[in-house]
């Protein structure tokens, strides 16, 4: 009794969400119900504001009478309430097929082994009928980052990503998590070139909650140098910092690539999530990408170096952004707070990931 008095709740909270979503046939669906609902209470009005005059000589001339009225009220409610339950389970059914095409994936690296996907964020239509959660990531460890490189290589090899994620014409990715910096660009980088859409939330530092990115676009634009004046160091090396989160302090940045590197910022203050607007994000993520194809086009460029301090969503956005064949070698530095430098850095490329040494 509990499943099917679960069950009737979640189909009256889809009707209402689908209502929301503007899904024709459901919409339609619920303004007939409504109609049949309203029938035998407008007969019923009508047949107390016509009792008193009772026998009608007007209509009676047309062979109509109150008891008429009432049945054909009746029949009339009946027909619209099939109507429209068929219209709303042709909806429903609709929405779940288009939902099963929804895939949602987790990184958990920073989040440990309990780690949940949060479906409060989906639709209730969505919710019983999207795939299971994809969890990529190892837990932090001493070894995480040989651990990790390792696990991200297999994962590209087998094909994760098409075989358990975008398989039998997904339409739609929900995509987030916490790692590192490095990670979560080259596990962007796997997302390229799908017709899927990737729809990012965020876990917000106010209340460590999850969030989509649904707010008003600020429209968020960038500020930073001429491009032109800046050029690669002896080695090819250049570099580009992006200050969206926290500051990139020059001192941060590894010497041989400090005077060779791009210093870009928001031109509002940085904070924590910076971007709550998935199309503001993605305008941004265009504009950087325009920027290292121009680092890319350099003369005796050979790599470059990026220092991001950036939230999730960025980082994910940016690697999607990542062509081999245009792009010169990303490498990716991570930021270490006890030290207050980067330590680390991963090579990305077509292949894979490796650990770069300088």
């Amino acid at each position: 009794m509990h499943i099917w008095w679960n069950r009737v709740k979640w189909i009256f909270k889809s009707i209402l969400e689908l209502n929301k979503k503007s899904y024709p046939l459901v919409r339609l669906g619920v303004r007939i119900l409504l109609l049949a609902v309203a029938t035998p209470a407008l007969s019923f009005a009508l047949t107390i504001f016509l009792l008193p005059t009772d026998p009608i000589p007007f209509l009676n001339q047309f062979g109509i009478t109150i008891s008429t009225i009432t049945d054909k009220a009746e029949w009339m409610s009946i027909a619209l309430f099939t109507i429209a339950s068929v219209l709303i389970t042709i909806g429903i059914y609709t929405a779940q097929k288009q939902a099963r095409r929804t895939a949602k994936v987790l990184i958990t690296s920073m989040l440990g082994d309990s780690a949940r996907f949060p479906d409060e964020l989906l639709f209730e239509s969505e919710k019983l009928d999207t795939r299971e959660t994809v969890k990529l990531g190892l837990s932090e460890d001493s070894d995480y980052l040989e651990k990790s490189i390792k696990m991200f290589n297999a994962e590209k090899m087998v094909d994760v990503y098409h075989r358990f994620i975008l398989h039998h014409n997904c339409k739609k990715v929900y995509l987030g998590g916490r790692t590192r910096v490095p990670f979560l660009v080259a596990y962007g980088s796997c997302f390229r070139s799908i017709s899927a859409k990737i729809v990012y939330f965020d876990q917000l530092h106010q209340d460590n909650k999850w969030h989509l990115l649904d707010d008003e676009d600020k429209e968020i634009s960038l500020v930073y140098e001429d491009i032109n004046n800046l050029e690669p160091n002896a080695d090819g090396d250049i570099g580009l910092a992006l200050s969206f989160t926290n500051q990139v302090r020059m001192h941060q940045v590894p010497d041989y690539v400090r005077d060779h590197t791009l210093y870009v910022s928001p031109n509002i203050t940085a904070n924590a999530n910076l971007f709550k607007n998935q199309d503001n994000l993605e305008h941004i993520a265009d504009t950087l990408k325009q920027i290292i194809n121009e680092l890319s086009a350099k003369e005796h460029c050979r790599c470059i170096h990026l220092f991001l301090s950036v939230q999730t969503s960025v980082a994910l956005e940016l690697g999607r952004k990542y062509q081999e064949g245009m792009h010169r070698t990303w490498i990716i530095h991570n930021f270490e707070g006890r030290s207050n430098q980067y330590e680390w850095a991963i090579e990305l490329n077509a292949n894979g990931i490796k650990r770069f040494e300088k």
